[in-house]
């Protein structure tokens, strides 16, 4: 084997589970494995989370059922769900792993690529809040600018811009 390989973790040991947590406990505060983990734990309902991160219940429900695989160490058997658990593994991903949990990260998105291969390989990007447009009234028709007068429409005579001869 080589030195800088590590090798490949096909089992959940209680060091890559403890690390996950770690990990799990200390993600940004947005819509993630983490924060409906840390929601969870702080006693959150999957209604009380949607309506935190303006989701749904179902998918707050899905992102539980993918933390109870990710955290047992098992596969989900539907597309859908190998989905969205490929997502908590890509969110592992995207943050800095010991060797044993990078290869073992790896190697469980390669499984759930094996079951959904619409589901991306690509780490996740740092996670954003989303951002929602304040509701603005409706703006007000704008009026066409008059024009000021130029010289050449004023008259010459009075210096005035009126219509016809000078008086």
């Amino acid at each position: 084997m080589e030195k800088d390989r590590a090798p490949v973790m096909s089992a959940l040991t209680p060091a890559l589970r403890d690390e996950i947590d770690r990990l799990l406990h200390t993600s940004d505060p947005v819509f993630n494995h983490g924060e409906v983990l840390r929601s969870i734990e702080a006693g959150a309902t999957a209604e009380q989370i949607a309506a935190k991160h303006r989701r749904t219940a179902a998918d707050v429900e899905a992102y539980m059922k993918s933390l109870q695989h990710l955290l047992v160490g098992t596969i989900p058997a539907s597309r859908a769900a190998a989905a969205t658990n490929a997502a908590a593994y890509r969110e592992l991903l995207s943050r800095e792993l010991s060797p044993g949990l990078q290869s073992y990260a790896e190697e469980r998105l390669q499984r759930l690529l094996a079951i959904n291969p619409d589901a991306t390989r690509a780490p996740a990007a740092p996670a954003r809040p989303r951002v929602t447009k304040p509701k603005t009234a409706a703006a007000k028709p704008t009026r066409t600018p008059i024009p000021e007068p130029t010289r050449d429409k004023m008259c010459p005579d009075c210096f005035q811009v009126h219509a016809g001869d000078c008086y």
